[in-house]
């Protein structure tokens, strides 16, 4: 099996920008309780740029949203308010300082 790092897809868009922070979106539901029909759903969010596995470590895994329910959220419903937070990131920018790097995303990434 081949990282993602190593894709073509990730390999092409990586050579246009310089520090580019790409991120799994991953989720699974579980019982809260034993007796009881309600679920817990996050939503995971990994990044790309780290090494496996580091990237699956918990204190380098982002929770992006907390669900709780007796059914299955719909992902578009569930993921609306994280989707335009993602999205005013990417068309505003933000400066984000790592390990003494300096990220910039300040453009739409047409």
């Amino acid at each position: 099996m081949t990282d993602v790092c190593f894709g073509e897809y990730y390999q092409n868009q990586s050579s246009t920008t310089i520090n580019r922070v790409t991120l799994i979106v991953h989720t699974d539901g579980a019982p809260l309780v034993k007796l009881s029909k309600q679920s817990i759903w996050p939503y995971f969010a990994s990044l790309v740029e780290l090494p496996p596995p580091a990237r699956d470590y918990h204190k380098n895994t982002v929770i992006l949203s907390l669900w709780t329910s007796k059914v299955k959220p719909d992902p578009n419903t569930f993921l609306h308010e994280t989707i335009e937070e993602l999205q005013l990131l990417i068309n505003n920018g933000k400066h984000v300082g790592i390990f003494g790097d300096n990220f910039l995303n300040s453009h739409s990434g047409d």
